[in-house]
Order: structure tokens, then sequence, then C-alpha cells
């Protein structure tokens, strides 16, 4: 790794509505995750990490935000392996090292990067909004599942945090 700090990424995850089943009752959808640096999603070639708990993961991810703005380290785990997220206090940014359990770090070709706090933050809850509206599972004829509802506090608490810290969120982002 340079230790260069970059400014530009994408959270990439799998649109929730090809679970519409499940999340009519009442069930979160499965999806996949990819972090990437220096390249568009319809261009990359790096695999997704399948993710059985997405919505755990993007829970636990957003949940994390005011904990990485206070300089404490946030790890996530999915189906095969786990993200590790640690903020770099002299950068001003935040290191995002993937880990793929069973993979010798001999072959490991995933390096750490890291991304600027604004720009982790922004991207972050950008597409951890996007996910949640795309999951939208409010019927008013059924209460709205657990899942949906904590997610939607996390991204509210995120959203404050963010907004304390001097991290704009869009007004089109906005709840």
């Amino acid at each position: 790794m340079s230790g260069e700090c970059i400014e530009t990424w994408t959270l990439d995850l799998s649109d929730p509505r090809s679970g519409a089943a499940d999340r009519e009752n009442g069930y979160a959808p499965a999806g996949d995750i990819r972090i990437l640096v220096g390249e568009s999603p319809a261009e990359s070639e790096q695999s997704y990490r399948e993710d059985s708990r997405l919505w755990q993961t993007l829970t636990d991810l957003v949940r994390g935000v005011p904990a990485l703005l206070h300089g404490d380290g946030v790890s996530l785990e999915v189906d095969a392996g786990e993200i590790h997220l640690t903020p770099v206090d002299d950068q001003a940014a935040i290191e995002v090292e993937q880990e793929i359990h069973g993979l010798p770090e001999s072959v490991d070709v995933y390096e750490p990067h890291r991304i600027g706090v604004a720009a982790f933050m922004q991207e972050t809850y950008r597409a951890v909004r996007a996910w949640h509206e795309a999951a939208d599972v409010t019927d008013p004829a059924r209460p709205v599942a657990e899942w949906y509802r904590d997610l939607s506090d996390a991204l509210d608490a995120a959203e404050a945090a963010m907004e304390q810290e001097g991290i704009e969120v869009p007004e089109s982002q906005r709840r």
C-alpha cells in the first residue's frame, strides 16, 4: 500500500429488490458487497463478498460511523471474510482492509486502502441510504420489519454524527 489518501471510491451493493418475496414476508434480503477504488462498478472485475446478512453488515457499518469519527476502529463480518475499518489520524483517513477467510496472506490480492474521512462517510451514507430505500418494506397493512427499523435508526444516527463533525450530507440523501 502506498499510504496515499484516496478521495474517490465506491461502496457497491447488490440490489435488494431481487429478494422481493423475502422482503414482503418481513425477511431481510441477502446480498453482496464490494469496495472499489479507482474503478467503476461496471468496469470492475473484482468479486463481490457474499453476505447472507447484508442488512446486518450495513446496519453495523452505519452504526460504526460515530465510532470511526471519534477514532475507534470497526470490523464487519461477511460470509467469507471481514472488512476492517481503522481511522488514521495523521492523514484524516479511514484505512479499509479486506480479509478473506481461508486465503493465505501470500495470495491475498486486496491491499488496504486509505480513504479520506469525509469521502468515506459520504459514500458509505449514500450507498447504504440508496440500498435502504430500494429495500423499502413499509406497508400500511403490516408492522415495519425490525431489521428495516434498525437500519433506519442507524442511518439517522450516522447522519447526525456526520453533521456534528461538519461532514455534508446532500439534501437529496436526507430522510
